[in-house]
């Protein structure tokens, strides 16, 4: 508090694109869940609209008519002007995130790889509105749609590796229970967060609930679910002077425990501590990863306006296309993606299967 505020950490948190929630575990899942629908709602959206705008183009390229060219102008017409709506409408929705990361990249003066995405989508649907009003030349808006979709859908899984992986780590912490039965000097109990508790306290525990902190046992005797800690999946008994630590499970009889430790020092939460940190401690080739997408996508922008120049002076007619074809086809979307996505969905698996990786080479 002496060297900065609550107030400006958040400021700095929402300035580059982000919004902090207090951290609670069962808060932590339900905004979860609701990215997650979010998600598949603009998947699902684009895949929808889009479909109709595949239609059109796909009729278009194959339907004859009465004009020599095989085209029915009016049909053209009236499907590109749709077209346009479609495309707004996938734009606005569906593809808002890549103008919103877009946005949040230069405002903090960075070059992410939503912009090449934003600059693709912005011009092929400029020349295309051009084309339906003028009435010459290629419109764009199938290929739009298609690449929103098939973004989405690679953003898609990388949101389940990710919540996945973020799903692991709440459940350790949706473990601890939130209160405890305390006894205090005169025998009274009553219920206090576990956050309170302290050394010396006494904690009541009836049968099927947690440890929250590790103690040892005052009185009483039990067997206990250690599968947490240790992976063995039967019962140990404990009595008078055992050990407990904290996410085992009481099973057979109410017992008192003694605590040794506060909640932050407990087995379990050192272990999600532990955990943390090595997702924390990102191995050197992402880091390499991320420095060098800046500089890759500096270098697409300068080749797609040197590729706009050139078909500018050569074939006018070509500049566009050829200049969308360089922002998307050399979006970095792997090299930025595959690399966080891969230590993401395998520090989940590994977690799943009982292994913690504490750091990452």
């Amino acid at each position: 508090p002496d060297s900065i505020r609550l107030s400006q950490i958040l400021t700095a948190i929402t300035d580059i694109g982000y919004i902090a929630h207090p951290y609670d575990a069962s808060r932590n899942q339900q905004l979860q869940q609701l990215r997650r629908r979010r998600s598949t709602e603009r998947l699902i959206f684009a895949g929808a609209v889009g479909m109709l705008v595949m239609n059109f183009s796909l009729a278009t390229y194959f339907m004859g008519g009465p004009e020599p060219s095989g085209e029915l102008p009016l049909w053209i017409i009236t499907g590109r002007w749709t077209s346009v709506i479609l495309a707004v409408l996938i734009m606005a929705y569906s593809g808002q995130e890549f103008f919103a990361g877009a946005w949040g990249d230069l405002r903090n003066r960075r070059l992410g790889m939503d912009i090449p995405v934003v600059l693709g989508l912005s011009f092929a649907f400029a020349g295309s509105v051009y084309a339906t009003i003028s009435g010459h030349g290629d419109v764009y808006f199938d290929s739009i749609a298609m690449f929103v979709f098939f973004l989405l859908l690679a953003r898609r899984y990388e949101l389940g590796g990710k919540l996945r992986a973020a799903d692991h780590l709440d459940r350790l912490a949706r473990i601890t229970p939130g209160t405890a039965q305390r006894i205090d000097d005169d025998g009274s109990r009553h219920d206090t967060a576990v956050e309170e508790l302290l050394p010396g306290d006494l904690i009541r525990l009836l049968p099927g609930e947690t440890v929250p902190v590790d103690g040892t046992i005052n009185s009483g005797s039990s067997s206990f679910d250690e599968s947490l800690i240790t992976g063995e999946p039967n019962s140990v008994l404990r009595r008078h002077g055992d050990h407990v630590v904290a996410g085992s499970v009481n099973g057979d009889q109410p017992v008192v425990i003694r605590v040794t430790k506060t909640m932050q020092a407990s087995t379990l939460s050192e272990i999600q501590q532990l955990v943390e940190h090595g997702l924390e401690q990102r191995p050197r080739y992402a880091r390499l990863t991320e420095r060098v997408a800046g500089w890759f996508v500096a270098a697409i922008l300068v080749i797609a306006a040197a590729t706009a120049g050139y078909w500018l002076q050569v074939e006018p007619s070509r500049w566009l296309a050829s200049t969308i074809a360089v922002l998307i086809v050399t979006c970095p979307c792997a090299l930025a993606q595959a690399t966080p996505v891969a230590l993401a969905v395998s520090a989940g698996r590994f977690m799943e299967i009982g292994v913690l990786p504490l750091r990452m080479r």
